[in-house]
């Protein structure tokens, strides 16, 4: 609907948190799922500190469990793929609401209107009204659904 290229869903490695998802335009990761922003490495590679260091650990049993953390974040990754076609336009909405930025071209949104749709001034020249709506509507929707996230985290 929106030729969104950014996207926020649960995270499948911290169902507490978000992840947050993009879609490059341009390079060799050009229509693939990547972590936003791109300087996070959480998702995109397994850093040496994230892994635990155990002196005693045999080298072996270090490996597969580099090679273990790697496959779970390559299948979360299809997952994410996954769910984003599945719902593409929720997943845009979410990401806007939560990050207060276009859901198009990843800018910051400052006007009220832009926050609205999700959608910065620049992105949103040409659309129909009703797409406006449901944009906003897909919006408001994915405040509630983090207001109700929040509210059991508190009770």
């Amino acid at each position: 609907m929106t030729e969104s290229r950014y996207f926020a869903v649960p995270d499948l490695l911290d169902p507490a948190q978000m992840s947050y998802w993009y879609r490059p335009t341009s390079g060799r990761n050009a229509g693939q799922l990547a972590p936003w922003p791109p300087r996070r490495s959480r998702w995109g590679q397994l850093l040496t500190k994230d892994i635990p260091f155990d002196p005693v650990l045999d080298p072996k049993r270090y490996r597969h469990f580099v090679c273990g953390q790697v496959a779970a974040i390559n299948i979360a990754k299809g997952q994410v793929d996954v769910i984003v076609g599945r719902d593409p336009d929720t997943a845009a909405a979410r990401f806007a609401a939560l990050t207060i930025r276009c859901c198009r071209c990843g800018k910051q949104l400052s006007d009220a209107r832009s926050k609205i749709h999700g959608v910065g001034p620049e992105c949103r020249s040409g659309m129909s009204a009703d797409l406006l709506g449901l944009l906003a509507d897909a919006v408001r929707a994915a405040h509630g659904e983090y207001a109700r996230t929040q509210e059991g985290h508190h009770a």
